[in-house]
């Protein structure tokens, strides 16, 4: 009970139900995804980079105070950090990066 699709904020054939302290989720495969840390987990597995952006960007479009385009996300802090010697462990030249940008994947 009280599950809402929105297809367009969410990956083709998801649902979304909002708890007392963010969301959980029904994937396109049935799975019950307890929160957005846990959708996002899922989607690397089995998902797109389009659709792990949906699921950071995700708010319920009718609690939005101010709405951004999707893939646009506000900076987190760490996010902000620059590293002046970056190790051999950060990848440069992906395709959704700015010219001379690198990333590195972290495990929280």
């Amino acid at each position: 009970e009280g599950w809402r699709d929105m297809e367009t904020f969410l990956p083709e054939n998801w649902l979304f139900r909002q708890k007392s302290h963010g969301y959980c989720f029904i994937s396109s495969d049935g799975e019950l995804i307890e929160s957005k840390g846990k959708a996002i987990d899922h989607l690397k597995k089995s998902g797109s980079a389009e659709d792990r952006l949906k699921i950071e960007d995700f708010r319920d479009p009718q609690n939005r105070s101010i709405t951004r385009p999707l893939g646009i996300r506000k900076p987190l802090l760490k996010e902000r950090i620059r590293i002046l010697n970056p190790d051999k462990s950060w990848i440069s030249g992906h395709d959704t990066l700015p010219e001379g940008w690198k990333f590195k994947e972290c495990l929280n």
